[in-house]
């Protein structure tokens, strides 16, 4: 392998990323009120509620079913609900969860006419698969209802959601990449005339493509195709060690939180790191135990998925930690906390919030500035000392 040709080709790809970056520049195109706001990758509040606003016949949009009937045709369920008496209810409840039956629970965005005929969204940019969560939803309504699973790219549903049902048999599979784009785009284009509105699905597209990758400009992703297929067998081979490189990296960065930590914490503490061959299992990372009173506590850092490649997740897992502890601690819920309003708990965790986003390949590059890794490393530390001294028995250092 040339090693020379692999550099000329990198030269070449920063000159056409230097091109891009100027031409957002001019365009503003950075000015993003949900990236402003830290609201890019909230699945309910920002994603579900804005889709579900446009889908609302009633909605603030005042297109009344115009926005409805577009997207119906993009998903290619036309006819299959009345439009008009439409009502849409985010995070639907329908029912306790039963295991069992495979019933109940949390309906993302849910659409239903007079008629009882209904439309199912579950929206999943961050969240993993809840147990049985596809099942239970086709179970809902059924007969009458469409179950529609929305990702970023368009994956399907794991096995610990769907279980036997089939994508595109029993529910439909749908992406941000392509169906909510589209859609979103062909709004903007009947809402010329109304500049709010025409703004607001501007801000919208914008964010769609970053999360999907899709904000290069035309011809310099022509440029760039092309670049790729006269070097495709030095392409092929960084893109091969690109994972990997990820993964040292950020295993490194927290094998130096870990050396920090344990300099800081002294006796007070217990700091554990997953091995390297774990590095790439879920729900691996690090462990803090430290005593609360006459209670052992442990708190975690554990990528949902693949560390380095998932959003991270800060918290007290149920695993290790019980209830008699967690009510000790936290007598009267953690919204008050250091985990703040965030506050959420699951099956496996009494408590937890989100904490590195390395879901995203632009947080995942900043492991590689100088100036940015250090801020990883100072808030992955600072973040854990100040939760282990507000609940441990640690005195302020």
């Amino acid at each position: 392998m040339d090693f020379n040709k692999i550099r000329a080709t990198c030269q070449q790809v920063k000159q056409i990323t230097k091109h891009q970056n100027e031409i957002k520049k001019l365009l503003s195109e950075d000015f993003n009120i949900y990236s402003i706001l830290g609201k890019e990758h909230m699945e309910n509040n920002t994603h579900s509620n804005f889709i579900g606003e446009l889908l609302n016949p009633q909605g603030s949009h005042y297109f009344d079913d115009t926005f409805l009937k577009m997207f119906l045709t993009e998903v290619g369920l036309t006819d299959t609900i009345d439009t008009l008496s439409t009502k849409v209810t985010i995070e639907k409840h329908i029912g306790y969860i039963d295991k069992n039956a495979k019933t109940g629970g949390r309906i993302d965005v849910f659409l239903e006419d007079k008629f009882g005929h209904s439309i199912s969204i579950e929206n999943k940019i961050n969240a993993g698969d809840q147990e049985d969560q596809i099942q239970r939803y086709c179970n809902y309504n059924q007969g009458k209802n469409n179950v529609l699973y929305l990702t970023l790219w368009g994956e399907d549903a794991g096995d610990i959601s769907r279980g036997k049902l089939k994508a595109d048999c029993d529910y439909q599979l749908i992406s941000y990449k392509d169906h909510i784009l589209n859609w979103v785009e062909d709004c903007q284009k009947e809402a010329i005339n109304k500049e709010t509105v025409r703004s607001g699905l501007s801000h919208y597209i914008h964010l769609i493509k970053k999360l999907t990758n899709q904000n290069m400009e035309a011809g310099k992703e022509k440029e760039l195709h092309e670049l790729i297929k006269t070097n495709y067998l030095e392409a092929r081979l960084m893109a091969d060690h690109i994972t990997a490189v990820e993964r040292e990296e950020t295993y490194k960065v927290f094998e130096e939180a870990q050396s920090r930590l344990k300099e800081k914490l002294k006796e007070d503490a217990e700091i554990g790191l997953s091995t390297w061959e774990e590095w790439h299992n879920s729900w691996h990372g690090m462990g803090i135990l430290f005593k609360s009173g006459e209670y052992d506590i442990r708190l975690n850092v554990e990528g949902q998925s693949r560390i380095w490649q998932q959003y991270t997740i800060i918290g007290f897992a149920k695993s290790g930690n019980t209830g008699e502890a967690i009510n000790y601690i936290a007598p009267n819920g953690f919204e008050n906390t250091g985990f703040g309003n965030g506050a959420k708990s699951s099956n496996g965790w009494h408590v937890y919030k989100h904490f590195l986003g390395w879901d995203r390949h632009e947080e995942r590059a900043k492991l590689f500035d100088p100036i940015e890794r250090k801020n990883i490393i100072d808030y992955i530390v600072n973040s854990i000392l100040e939760l282990v001294e507000e609940f441990g028995d640690i005195k302020q250092r």
